[in-house]
């Protein structure tokens, strides 16, 4: 009983001492990416400028979607006092980080999460 009361508070005072070195890093933009999609390009048969745009308009939505989600995901699992919420976020920015050929491309969602409220 005595062994496993001082692994448990030897697990604590590990989690006080390593809980600052996280929380500073959370007071700075935390970065998500989505996977890569593709859009239309010219060289698809038939693509004209107003299909290609609206074919990404739908893929940089689904893309931005998923950009959010993983920078969601990082703020769960590395800032445990701080929201998961998009719109309480502060210095958000949402931008196309990675564009390749044949009209792929991935978006990145960058923001400093604010602390909780309960």
């Amino acid at each position: 009983m005595k062994r496993r009361m001082n692994a448990l508070l030897l697990a604590a005072g590990v989690a006080l001492v390593s809980y600052p070195a996280v929380a500073a890093s959370c007071t700075q933009r935390i970065v998500g990416e989505s996977r890569v999609h593709q859009a239309l390009t010219s060289a698809h048969d038939g693509a004209t400028p107003s299909k290609i745009e609206a074919s990404y308009t739908r893929a940089f939505a689904v893309a931005r979607t998923q950009a959010i989600n993983a920078w969601r995901a990082k703020v769960r699992a590395t800032c445990p006092g701080r929201s998961t919420l998009w719109l309480r976020a502060t210095r958000t920015k949402i931008e196309e980080c990675d564009r390749a050929m044949g009209g792929r491309f991935t978006v990145c969602a960058s923001a400093i999460p604010a602390k909780k409220l309960f």
